[in-house]
């Protein structure tokens, strides 16, 4: 009798367990797909910075254009697209630059960074990111 009890009980019980454990998964799953689109995100506003920071005549109104105006880069099988906007003045040495990163036509990173051209001591230049937005 005891037996068919305990038998009974875990036959109650084994649906809900068998739930929970499959409510894991897809949160672990959603999560990692989640995690994905935050990398390649942070990794193509990165990459957009140093582009930037290489490319002398971005954000120079006059003299010149950049070669690109936008930064693709793909991690982890996720395609993320860095593109910016210069948002300083013309007369500034220091370029100053919006950029807008989307994953899948959405945008994830928002980030404004001013690259100080102005500092000549140092053999790279410096930047200096006043905001970094990851938006969900």
């Amino acid at each position: 009798m005891l037996a068919l009890g305990f038998l009974a009980l875990f036959g109650l019980m084994m649906p809900s367990l068998l739930q929970l454990g499959s409510t894991n998964l897809l949160g672990t799953a959603r999560l990692r797909e989640q995690r994905s689109a935050v990398y390649a995100a942070d990794g193509a506003t990165d990459g957009a910075i140093q582009y930037l920071r290489a490319h002398d005549l971005c954000g120079r109104p006059g003299i010149g254009s950049c070669p690109i105006s936008q930064f693709t880069s793909t991690v982890n099988g996720v395609t993320a697209t860095t593109t910016w906007a210069f948002s300083g003045l013309p007369i500034h040495y220091d370029r100053t630059f919006d950029l807008t990163t989307t994953v899948a036509g959405a945008p994830r990173v928002t980030a404004k960074v001013i690259i100080r051209d102005s500092n000549v001591t140092s053999v790279e230049k410096p930047v200096d990111v006043l905001n970094w937005t990851y938006k969900r």
